[in-house]
């Protein structure tokens, strides 16, 4: 294996999606009861502690599975978000942030996170337990088959006593005597987990019984060190369900020739452990247990999607010379396997699509595919491009001297190859694109925290981030809207009290606008803060010997403004961590000057300033907005 490869992957996707759980925590401060948004975040969580596991970076799989239990306990609505939990949870994607910019310099040294795994744990452990409850549901769809005498699967959760001294030992005993009601097929976290330190004080049954949820809230009764306990029995997965889509051709051809060839073709479904862990890797096996009786010609829904909540049942269009017990018989062993299906295939009757002609069944959609190019071969491939028009421009010429150009298929040909080389200068182009979403989506989290050092109430506003512009453009407006956002916190908005004083909502406005004019791209900083004092700016420049003191008197406000821009000058009197020295509007205004733009502000005393900044788009550095999405 290529470990330089998959580390690139890792650290590309980890990045991505630390981008995504800091945008995804703050839209959860101002929602913390939107379930989406915890299932969201929990996803995300879920899917990097898996690459950091498979990448074997333990302190980020020990971090990452201290805060999906801090999550669940959110999901389960065991806690409340609060502005301290929400703090923790940035602080442990800090970590995950500083991590992976260490990987990426070769620094691979693990990283202690035992002290934010305790904070983890300590909120965790305040959680408000779960009473005694037992959930019968109003419907339990019957499974494909049942799996040996035990046809009814029960999720438990236990939380021991807080006194358990010996967690993993008393959990063996418990499972032990559960066992002696039907098989246990799962436990989470591990008895092996159970043992660590810093271990929960509860953990999750999953198991098969022929018995009523009373039967096993009795047994738990008669068990000591249990605080208390959830039973819940669960419904078997439900089907995938509706008619399978319109065979592809290439699946058509392959049922005829198994078909011909004496096969068999089923529709196998197959329900696995509600709420197990790497349901994703049992469903692979299952198929490669089919794999040595037939031929899987469809898969539904795809593997990596059987790990997200409620993804726990799929199906599979199978060929094969033996016979369903046989199958079932081979699946039933696997351990996360609750049910096996096996359907005759008979929609296959219908007669197929011709090729030539438009099909008027809808096909099956496919999931959008994406690759990561670095943007060095992009300009390879232009320069090659280039190198191809110049062959072209030769090649004609020597055409035309022999008089061939006069030839209608020479002609013809010559022109094709024009023609192909546009269209893939602006497919080249279009690849170079990257959407602002990029560089917009890291500032709700600088905003948040800034905020919060400053003692003021912002709420922020973002639009046009779906904008894709060159990803040149895109990288260098990063630093720039840095320092206008800072700028903004730090000398425009004003603390709660000053906004009372002056008769304005307590909360402050900040908004990050992106639209396309024309052949420009216009980005707005907008804020609703006590604007910029123009008398002030130009003493601070004739104190400066900028400027005169009538040259100052003779400029309009207008013009005034743009003094701001002057290296060394603001109107601010002491310098902070953020702001105050003169260096943050001058820097814009340099690197907008180098990249070809504009900038123009535009202020009104107590009402606020706004920062625009333009940019041309010539034929090389062109925008494209997104299409907008279906409803």
């Amino acid at each position: 294996m290529d470990s330089t490869y998959y580390l690139s992957l890792f650290l590309d996707e980890g990045r991505e999606r630390v981008q995504q759980l800091a945008e995804l925590f703050v839209a959860l401060e101002h929602a913390p009861g939107d379930t989406e948004l915890l299932n969201e975040v929990f996803r995300n969580i879920h899917s990097f502690k898996g690459m950091a596991d498979t990448m074997d970076f333990a302190d980020l799989v020990t971090l990452t599975h201290a805060m999906e239990g801090l999550l669940d306990a959110l999901r389960r609505g065991a806690l409340v978000l609060t502005p301290e939990i929400s703090g923790l949870l940035l602080r442990c994607l800090d970590v995950l942030e500083e991590r992976i910019a260490a990987i990426e310099l070769n620094r691979d040294e693990p990283q202690d996170v035992s002290g934010l795994e305790a904070e983890l744990l300590v909120v965790l452990a305040g959680a408000r337990p779960l009473d005694i409850e037992v959930v019968v549901p109003a419907f339990v769809a019957p499974p494909c088959a049942p799996v040996a005498d035990h046809n009814r699967t029960f999720r438990i959760e236990i939380a021991l006593d807080p006194s358990c001294f010996m967690k993993s030992a008393r959990a063996l005993v418990i499972t032990s005597s559960l066992e002696m009601l039907g098989p246990v097929i799962d436990i989470t976290p591990s008895l092996e987990e159970l043992e660590w330190e810093n271990a929960p004080d509860g953990f999750t049954v999953v198991m098969l019984a022929d018995v009523g949820p009373e039967a096993i809230h009795a047994m738990l009764g008669d068990l000591s060190e249990i605080a208390c306990a959830k039973v819940e029995e669960q419904v078997a997965a439900a089907p995938v369900g509706g008619d399978a889509p319109p065979l592809e051709v290439s699946e058509r051809r392959q049922l005829e020739q198994a078909l011909a060839r004496g096969r068999h073709a089923y529709w196998i479904e197959i329900g696995l452990v509600p709420h197990a862990a790497n349901r994703a890797v049992k469903a692979s096996m299952a198929v490669a247990t089919l794999a040595e009786f037939g031929g899987v010609v469809r898969l539904e829904p795809a593997l990596a999607e059987l790990d997200l909540p409620g993804n726990e049942t799929f199906r599979a269009l199978f060929v094969t010379a033996e016979d369903p017990t046989t199958l079932r018989e081979s699946l039933l062993p696997i351990k996360e396997i609750l049910t096996v299906g096996i359907t005759p295939m008979t929609a296959f009757e219908a007669s197929p699509p011709r090729e030539d002609a438009p099909s008027e069944a809808v096909r099956r959609p496919r999931r959008p595919r994406s690759m990561r190019v670095d943007t060095d071969r992009l300009d390879d491939m232009m320069d090659l491009l280039g190198a191809l028009g110049i062959g072209h421009s030769r090649l004609a010429r020597v055409l035309e001297r022999q008089g061939a150009t006069d030839r209608p298929d020479v002609r013809e040909a010559l022109d094709e190859v024009v023609a192909m080389g546009a269209r893939m200068r602006e497919a080249l182009m279009a690849m170079r694109l990257v959407p602002l979403e990029g560089v917009f989506g890291r500032f709700p989290r600088v905003v948040r925290d800034l905020a919060q050092d400053l003692g003021k109430q912002v709420r922020f506003e973002v639009e046009g981030h779906e904008i894709a512009l060159d990803r040149l453009l895109v990288d260098e407006l990063g630093e720039l809207l840095v320092h206008l956002i800072r700028n903004a916190l730090d000398h425009g908005l004003e603390t709660p009290a000053e906004r009372q004083a002056a008769g304005k909502d307590g909360q402050c406005s900040l908004s990050l606008t992106a639209r396309l004019e024309g052949t420009q791209v216009l980005i707005r900083v907008a804020d609703d803060g006590r604007g910029i004092d123009v008398a002030r700016l130009k003493e601070k420049a004739v104190a400066a010997g900028r400027l005169s003191a009538a040259d100052a008197a003779s400029l309009s406000p207008e013009r005034a403004i743009d003094l701001a821009f002057l290296p060394g000058l603001s109107t601010t009197e002491q310098a902070t961590r953020l702001s105050g020295r003169g260096v943050g509007l001058d820097a814009v205004k340099h690197k907008v000057d180098g990249l070809g733009g504009f900038i123009h502000i535009e202020t009104q005393p107590g009402r606020g300033t706004c920062f625009e900044l333009r940019f041309p788009l010539s034929r090389d550095f062109q925008a494209r907005a997104a299409e907008p999405s279906a409803p």
